[in-house]
């Protein structure tokens, strides 16, 4: 974006919808990268995977709508 002879490519082919210009679409998608691709994003959803406990008994209590009789 410092290059003015390549930023009116940028902002004829990038922009996005309801008035979003290209500056602004390239941060939302560098966010998107950082949080579902890179090295932070994995080991936040590794984080948030081992935060709730088991996985099965998550998906008991989603199926079932009550906890089970061991956890009372």
């Amino acid at each position: 974006m410092d290059n003015p002879e390549i930023e009116k490519y940028l902002a004829k082919y990038v922009h996005g919808s309801n008035g979003m210009d290209f500056e602004e679409r390239i941060k939302l998608l560098k966010l998107m990268w950082d949080t579902i691709v890179s090295k932070f994003g994995g080991r936040h959803e590794l984080y948030e995977i081992n935060y709730t406990g088991s996985q099965d008994l998550f998906v008991f209590f989603l199926k079932t709508k009550k906890a089970p009789s061991f956890l009372l």
